[in-house]
């Protein structure tokens, strides 16, 4: 049977406004899986079905040029991460005080139904773990393929929207997508999400 790779590793952005007029990045941390979700090497290895879990050069090439042009605007700033069965590349941007990050995951056969047992309420506290607090305000989803959820958050006493995109790409791959704008920015939140996500873009 196969088995699905789940491998996450805990990410902050910490970077500081230069100026007094700059609010602070929020932070952004991915989930840390427990041990029972993530087989041991030699689990994958043995399973002839499973891709291999060390990213490809190719599969790098393609994170960093992945929406690469929606972030050509002066401002923001990128850097990435090579991972075990994760490649995550960060934009971010001092002067909105944003943050996009967009995480390529490789998975074992990866189907809509496990997605849901995985994306629960427990995982979701993981992954905005780093925020002072978040609270899932909406979720809905676009066929089986992709996952919107909603969230209020809050970092260094400022309050944050932010949107959190689950996408199945194939049975092999997931694709991970956070977007986060301060609350009294509502009109780029809602210009980036169109052109990152034009299928689904809010829950409205």
């Amino acid at each position: 049977m196969k088995r699905i790779r789940f491998l996450f590793a805990a990410v902050a952005l910490t970077g500081l406004a230069c100026n007094a007029l700059a609010r602070p990045l929020p932070f952004f941390a991915t989930p840390t899986a427990t041990p029972s979700q993530i087989p041991t090497a030699s689990d994958v290895t043995l399973d002839p079905n499973c891709p291999n879990p060390q990213p490809s050069q190719d599969y790098v090439d393609f994170a960093l040029q992945h929406d690469k042009d929606l972030f050509s605007s002066s401002g923001w700033k990128n850097s990435y991460t090579v991972m075990e069965s994760r490649v995550s590349v960060t934009w971010k941007n001092d002067d909105m005080s944003a943050v996009a990050n967009i995480d390529h995951v490789i998975f074992c056969d990866a189907t809509s139904a496990r997605l849901d047992e995985y994306y629960t309420t427990d995982v979701l506290a993981i992954i905005f773990q780093n925020y002072e607090s978040h609270e899932v305000q909406k979720d809905c989803r676009s066929g089986d393929t992709l996952r919107l959820y909603e969230l209020k958050v809050k970092s260094r006493g400022l309050d944050y929207n932010a949107r959190f995109w689950v996408e199945l790409v194939d049975s092999d791959h997931t694709r991970e997508t956070l977007l986060v704008f301060p609350t009294d920015d509502p009109a780029d939140m809602s210009s980036y999400s169109k052109k990152m996500m034009p299928e689904l873009p809010s829950c409205n």
